[in-house]
């Protein structure tokens, strides 16, 4: 384990680096276990099994290319709501900020997807994973700094470096995320600037209702608007009949 040269703006906390695991959540873990302060980034160059929010996801990326890490979230924050859209608030200005850095123009075009992926032009860049447990929160995500293999996404997939037409360092990225990610945590206005950075926001969309897997029995198919998220991160979506407020599933154009 090594330590990565990036300022983490989390008090007594620091970012390190190891060569392969199999999902930086759990090294997240093991180092809360082992007595690190909130805060701790733990990197990985190599990462064999990332998962995503439904057990038929899995998160690829490319050894000592891509960014995946995992962070120690402050107790303070494990009961924020709409804590996966925050860190997607902080994705999106993230790479706004190294669009800006890199002096791409027209700047690509960003969104949120409900409710912990980032879009580049409609096509996925990075996700988001929040877990819990013990009392210890953990915040992860992977986020494609070259061109993806394509493997491991629904999603069609992108990397920040095709999209911003310039090389892109996965270190300077996980900089300005922590950065970000401070920021929105502490933000109260959070859920307004959400719903506007919101993929198909005031557009046609379908939502397959629950956290169950694709294709499971009571999962139910739902039709309508996206008008925004709620409170709580919920998904707003405006149906034939009514108001929607959405806590669980997944959001798709067609």
């Amino acid at each position: 384990m090594v330590p990565i040269p990036v300022r983490n703006p989390f008090p007594g906390a620091a970012c390190w680096l190891i060569p392969e695991t199999d999902s930086t959540m759990d090294e997240a873990r093991r180092l809360a276990e082992a007595g690190r302060p909130e805060g701790t980034v733990i990197a990985a160059d190599r990462q064999t099994a990332g998962r995503g929010r439904f057990r038929d996801r899995a998160w690829v990326s490319e050894p000592g290319r891509d960014l995946a890490f995992s962070l120690m979230l402050p107790s303070a924050a494990c009961g924020l709501p709409g804590l996966p859209l925050r860190a997607g608030l902080a994705l999106h200005r993230a790479v706004a900020q190294l669009a800006k850095e890199a002096g791409t123009s027209p700047a690509p075009e960003l969104a949120v997807k409900w409710p912990n992926d980032l879009l580049v032009r409609g096509r996925k860049a990075a996700g988001i994973l929040c877990e819990s447990s013990g009392g210890r929160c953990c915040l992860g995500m992977g986020v494609n700094c070259g061109t993806p293999s394509g493997r491991g996404f629904r999603t069609e997939a992108t990397g920040l470096a095709e999209e911003l037409k310039a090389p892109v360092d996965r270190f300077r990225v996980l900089e300005l995320i922590l950065e970000r990610l401070a920021e929105a945590l502490a933000e109260e206005g959070w859920r307004e600037e959400v719903s506007r950075r919101l993929w198909l926001l005031d557009r046609p969309a379908r939502f397959r209702t629950g956290l169950a897997d694709p294709g499971a029995p009571g999962t139910r198919i739902l039709e309508g608007i996206v008008r925004g998220v709620g409170p709580s991160g919920e998904l707003i979506l405006e149906t034939a009949e009514g108001i929607r407020a959405l806590a669980s599933g997944e959001l798709s154009r067609d």
